[in-house]
């Protein structure tokens, strides 16, 4: 009785006795996601938010169901930070409030079912063990990808090549060429992050071995061939024009020297041509190479490419005197093009050993 006698009189202090009203007695206020070891602001509903504004002597507490999994970090009035422990699919998360309106002693008391997720670490980047690849029709290619950073939550990705008929990837990364020309495969992040890195593919026709000799005029190279030149050079000076780029060292041909076309000269019929001793010769440029005994030389490249195409005219082979040819001078041939050098008073001058054609 003492304790409702001191109630009635704290309530006449105020004026006249108030009734005691209960606003929303344990209803769900809302919901909420806080994933594990990460926080998250529950907020009153605006409209309570707005009634209190203009209450007065409020007392409030924010508690949770199972502090094991929901911990409140900091609490107003009007809303609480709450820290997800641990993973679990509900736990509430309650609030209760008293407080003075209108002359009205009033409370508060809600609920919100609040859901802890496992934390989520996305992908920041994906690396391929190769950039560019160049693959010939039917082969095979595994790309694997790393995904950083190494604990991210989803570390799956997915596959996809820009053109599935020059070449397929499956959901391993397993590259299969299937023609020739180019593709990109796309490596994704399946995290949703939009992370993703690629691959160039180029697929070529199958190589083909092609041998150049000194018996064959012309020798005929597609696009791309695995060429082998096999040369027997001759004491002094050997016509030669090959699809790529050659030095004295890479004919490995011992004391030789490379020259070029230097000057042109005409004496009444004949043309005299002198030289230019060089390091290099690019692709495609004729030439001539002096030895000073024969020697033979076989040369092997791979994926050499088409670097031009002669004049059929450089077929042409012409008789010439020797007194019209003098020593360390070659013959132009009639096409402009080829050239060559005697050895004989009367010598077929031989063209070019080898050949690009498209």
């Amino acid at each position: 009785m003492k304790s409702v006698g001191y109630f009635l009189k704290m309530m006449m202090l105020v004026g006249t006795i108030c009734s005691v009203q209960t606003a929303n007695a344990q209803i769900k206020d809302g919901e909420a996601i806080v994933y594990e070891g990460k926080t998250a602001t529950v907020s009153l509903g605006a409209p309570y938010q707005r009634t209190l504004k203009q209450a007065t002597n409020i007392s409030y507490s924010w508690r949770s169901e199972n502090a094991s999994y929901i911990a409140i970090k900091s609490s107003t009035k009007d809303y609480a930070v709450i820290e997800g422990k641990k993973p679990i699919s509900s736990c509430r998360l309650y609030y209760d409030c008293q407080y003075f309106i209108d002359g009205f002693f009033r409370t508060m008391n809600f609920y919100y079912e609040i859901t802890v997720e496992a934390s989520t670490v996305k992908v920041t980047r994906i690396l391929l063990n190769q950039s560019a690849v160049d693959m010939e029709v039917g082969g095979k290619l595994q790309l694997s990808a790393t995904v950083y950073p190494t604990d991210a939550t989803n570390r799956n990705v997915s596959w996809f090549s820009s053109n599935a008929a020059i070449a397929s990837v499956n959901s391993y990364g397993l590259v299969t060429a299937l023609s020739a020309g180019s593709t990109t495969i796309t490596c994704s992040a399946a995290d949703g992050s939009g992370k993703y890195t690629t691959c160039k593919i180029i697929v070529r026709s199958p190589v083909q071995e092609v041998v150049i000799s000194d018996e064959s005029g012309w020798t005929d190279i597609p696009s791309v061939a695995n060429v082998r030149y096999e040369r027997t050079f001759e004491k002094g000076w050997n016509s030669v024009c090959l699809p790529f780029a050659i030095d004295a060292e890479l004919v490995g041909l011992q004391n030789a020297r490379i020259a070029l076309l230097n000057e042109v000269k005409t004496v009444g019929d004949a043309i005299y041509i002198s030289y230019q001793v060089v390091n290099r010769v690019e692709a495609g440029v004729p030439c001539l190479v002096y030895v000073p005994v024969e020697q033979k030389v076989q040369i092997s490249l791979n994926n050499v490419s088409l670097v031009s195409e002669p004049d059929e005219s450089g077929l042409l082979k012409g008789v010439f005197m020797k007194t019209l040819i003098g020593k360390e001078c070659y013959k132009l041939a009639p096409d402009g093009e080829s050239f060559a050098v005697t050895k004989t008073p009367f010598a077929v001058c031989y063209p070019f050993r080898a050949y690009i054609k498209k």
